[in-house]
């Protein structure tokens, strides 16, 4: 190859690369940056989802109580409540899920540099005599 000719006598420069390492590329790092959104977006989304689903339960519940009118009430109150009590302990979970998750996507990474081996100490000098300490001088204010 010289000058960008190739041996099969088409010209292509050294830089350029085909169309599947072209792809191969941009998949890549279109699949790396939707991870990174997931992993920064999950607790938000776990939030969305919950509450979605707490709607579709509510409303369930709703038409089923409008649908059984004729029906005795306790036994409509005992079925709702036996499908809203268990949902409302799953929501809780996952609302304490999506904040755990949040605690942990959110807290900094701090990376600690390798220890560096402590120099040996330098000896220590003989201290010097200490001077005499002079006498405190005293104030008298008599006024």
């Amino acid at each position: 190859m010289t000058n960008g000719w190739q041996e099969d006598g088409s010209w292509r420069r050294a830089s350029d690369q085909g169309a599947a390492a072209v792809a191969a590329k941009v998949t890549k790092s279109t699949s790396r940056a939707f991870w990174d959104w997931a992993e920064r977006h999950f607790p938000q989304v776990v939030i969305v989802v919950t509450l979605y689903m707490t709607f579709r339960v509510v409303e369930w519940a709703m038409n089923f109580g409008d649908s059984h009118y004729t029906e005795q009430g306790l036994h409509i109150a005992a079925i709702i409540g036996a499908v809203l009590g268990p949902w409302g302990i799953m929501q809780a979970a996952m609302f304490a899920f999506s904040m755990d998750l949040r605690k942990a996507v959110s807290a900094p990474v701090i990376v600690m540099p390798p220890a560096q081996p402590a120099a040996p100490a330098a000896p220590a000098a003989p201290a010097a005599p200490a001077a005499p300490a002079a006498p405190a001088a005293t104030q008298i204010d008599n006024r």
